[in-house]
């Protein structure tokens, strides 16, 4: 019997949009990732519209902290106003949120980190940028959810259904072929 393989290509430039917009569909595919991620005392999701305060959702906690998200989609390595557009993210972030415990800024690239004599890598430029923000608040954790982490997160069991829903095209069953075949010879 005929079969075909669930193989999905994992390419952020091709996820599904929402509104017509790319932009869009991966902040809300990096909120349904944050929603099914597992903190521990968590009070409650929230999904915020636009604009979003430097957070596109966040978890409240028991002890009335919160741990956010903040969806950037860029598919290339930034470019300085880039950096600048995360940087006014995570400011209005800190400077709206005082009960901000841990902050995840994804971005569909995995971050280069090349050692090129007088030039700073992306990874160089990243960390200069937390080291900022942790002098304005030491006490927010700061991470990334990179392209490698965000496929890691999609290769989960719980996570089949997103990854069908977000990269996911169209593929022919054996149902299918057979329906195919019955409507052909009729």
């Amino acid at each position: 019997m005929f079969k075909i393989r669930n193989m999905f290509n994992i390419d952020f430039k091709n996820i599904r949009p929402i509104n017509g917009s790319l932009n869009d569909g991966f902040e809300e595919f990096v909120c349904q990732l944050a929603r099914k991620e597992e903190i521990p005392c968590t009070k409650k999701f929230v999904r915020n519209g636009k604009p979003d305060g430097g957070l596109e959702c966040y978890c409240s906690l028991e002890d009335g902290s919160i741990v956010a998200w903040q969806a950037k989609f860029f598919c290339k390595a930034f470019e300085d106003s880039q950096y600048q557009q995360i940087d006014k993210s995570v400011e209005e972030a800190l400077n709206s949120h005082p009960q901000l415990k841990r902050y995840i800024i994804a971005v569909p690239i995995d971050p280069p980190d090349a050692h090129v004599a007088g030039r700073m890598s992306m990874k160089m430029r990243i960390d200069g940028y937390v080291e900022k923000w942790l002098k304005k608040n030491p006490h927010v954790v700061f991470d990334f959810w990179w392209a490698s982490d965000l496929i890691e997160r999609l290769q989960q069991q719980n996570n089949k259904g997103m990854l069908r829903f977000w990269f996911g095209k169209h593929e022919f069953t054996d149902a299918d072929l057979t329906n195919i075949t019955t409507s052909y010879n009729s």
